[in-house]
C-alpha cells in the first residue's frame, strides 16, 4: 500500500480512484491493507472512518432510489450552502466530490460529521463535585479503604490489600461472597475508591481492565461502561492494564492531564500535594492532553512528567520503582532522601535525617505488606543506621 494516503483526508479518498474500486468492491486482501494504514495514525483512521461512512449512505440511498437531475442540483447547493456557513470556523471541512454528490447529499446534509458541522463537546462529569472531603480518609493508615457506591452506601474494606471484582450481576469484594453487591442497584452510577496511606487495592473493571491503586489514592469509576467511552477519574497513583476495544477508547483524567488509550499498560502520578506528575508507559501507546490543549503521543519505556505548567518526555530503562503494585518498594542506587520521600507518603508518616544520611545511596526492596515500623527497620538494618523514634516522628542517623 502506497504510504501517501496516510495522509489523505476523507475528501482525498472520496476522489481516489484506487480507494472507491477497493471499497466499491471489496476484497479481504484489499481491506487489511487500509485497516493497516489506520493502525499506523490515528488521524487517517478517523479520515477512514469519515469516508466509509458516507460511502456506506451513499449506497443505502442509491438502494433506495435514484435522485432526479434537479434533486441532485437542489441538494447540492445546499451542501454548497452549508459550507459557507461554517468556513470562519476552524474545524476541517469535508468536501464530497461532485460524482457522487447525488446520492450523498441527503446523507452528507444529514450526518456529515464532525468535521463539517462542529459538534458540541459532551458534556463532561464534574468529578470534583463527586469527591467528598477524604483527607481524614487518605492520610491516616488506621482507616479502612472505603468503596463508596451508587447510593452513597459507604463498605468498608479491611486489611492492607483489597480486592474488588466487577463480574457479571455483581461486585466481588476480597472474594467474600457475604460481601457482594448486585451490580443492577449500580448500575449506570460513578462508584468511588478511597485507599489510605500504607495500603493498596486491585480492582478488576467491569470491562475486564484491571487497576491497581497505591496508597493515599482516589478514583472514581462507573460500575458499567455503557457510553462510548470508557472514562475513570484518579487523583493519587494507579498503574492499568487496559482491554483493548478500539469502539471503546479509555480515558483517564485527572486535575492537568487526559490520557487515552485503546489497550495498555501504564501508570499514572498525580497526587493532588505534589508539584510533579508524571505517567510512565509500559506497553503499547498513549496519547496525552496538557492543560494547554496541547496533545503529547508516548511510546513504551518513555516517562511524561509535568510540573509548573511545563512537561518533558524521557526513556527510562529502570521501572522498578512501579513493584508497589506488586507490594514492593524496589529502589536501585537512590538516596535515603529519595526513599524517605517515597515512604513519607506512602505511609503518611513523617520521617527525618541529617544531611550526611540522606546522600547515602542505597539498592534493595522493602515489603509494603509490612507494618511501617518494620519497613524502618529493614531500611535501617541495610544501610547501618540507627532510628530514634519519639512521639509521631522518626529521626535516622548513622550508627556510632
Amino acid at each position: 500500500m502506497d504510504q501517501k494516503y496516510i495522509h489523505y483526508t476523507a475528501q482525498q479518498l472520496l476522489h481516489d480512484e484506487k480507494f472507491l474500486s477497493a471499497e466499491n468492491n471489496p476484497t479481504e486482501e484489499s481491506r487489511k491493507l487500509w485497516d493497516e494504514l489506520a493502525d499506523k495514525d490515528e488521524n487517517f483512521a478517523r479520515e477512514l472512518k469519515v469516508a466509509r461512512t458516507i460511502l456506506a449512505g451513499v449506497q443505502k440511498k442509491k438502494e433506495a432510489n435514484q435522485l432526479s437531475s434537479e434533486e441532485e442540483l437542489s441538494l447540492w447547493n445546499q451542501i454548497e450552502q452549508s459550507k459557507n456557513i461554517y468556513k470562519k470556523q476552524r474545524t476541517r471541512r469535508l468536501r464530497i466530490g461532485r460524482s457522487i454528490a447525488a446520492a450523498a447529499a441527503v446523507l452528507a446534509l444529514c450526518i456529515i460529521s464532525y468535521q463539517l458541522i462542529p459538534q458540541p463537546e459532551e458534556e463532561g462529569v464534574d468529578y470534583h463535585s463527586l469527591i467528598p472531603s477524604n483527607a481524614s480518609i487518605l492520610n491516616d493508615q488506621n482507616k479502612d479503604i472505603t468503596l463508596i457506591i451508587s447510593d452513597q452506601d459507604k463498605i468498608s474494606l479491611s486489611g492492607k490489600e483489597a480486592t474488588v471484582n466487577y463480574q457479571k450481576g455483581y461486585i466481588e469484594i476480597n472474594s467474600n461472597a457475604d460481601e457482594e453487591k448486585k451490580a443492577e442497584e449500580i448500575k449506570d452510577a460513578y462508584n468511588q475508591l478511597i485507599v489510605p496511606k500504607g495500603k493498596r487495592s486491585f480492582v478488576t473493571l467491569a470491562d475486564g481492565t484491571q487497576m491497581w491503586v497505591n496508597a493515599g489514592s482516589t478514583v472514581i469509576y462507573p460500575a458499567n461502561f455503557t457510553s462510548n467511552k470508557r472514562e475513570i477519574y484518579v487523583e493519587g497513583e494507579i498503574y492499568l492494564d487496559v482491554t483493548p476495544d478500539k469502539n471503546k477508547p479509555f480515558i483517564v483524567k485527572t486535575q492537568d492531564m487526559n490520557i487515552q488509550v485503546l489497550g495498555t499498560q501504564f501508570n499514572v502520578s498525580a497526587y493532588k500535594e505534589d508539584e510533579m506528575h508524571h505517567i510512565i508507559l509500559v506497553e503499547g501507546k498513549v496519547e496525552v492532553i496538557l492543560p494547554d490543549k496541547s496533545k503529547q503521543a508516548m511510546q513504551p519505556n518513555q516517562q511524561l512528567i509535568h510540573k509548573d505548567n511545563n512537561w518533558n518526555v524521557h526513556e527510562v530503562t529502570n521501572l522498578d520503582h512501579l513493584a508497589w503494585r506488586y507490594g514492593y518498594y524496589q529502589y536501585k542506587d537512590q538516596t535515603i532522601a529519595e526513599i524517605v520521600k517515597n515512604l513519607n507518603k506512602y505511609y503518611g508518616e513523617t520521617i527525618s535525617y541529617d544531611e550526611t544520611v540522606g546522600n547515602i545511596v542505597c539498592t534493595g526492596k522493602l515489603d509494603l505488606k509490612n507494618d511501617f515500623r518494620e519497613v524502618i527497620e529493614a531500611l535501617t538494618d541495610a544501610a547501618s543506621l540507627q532510628a530514634d523514634y519519639s512521639e509521631n516522628k522518626i529521626y535516622l542517623y548513622v550508627k556510632p
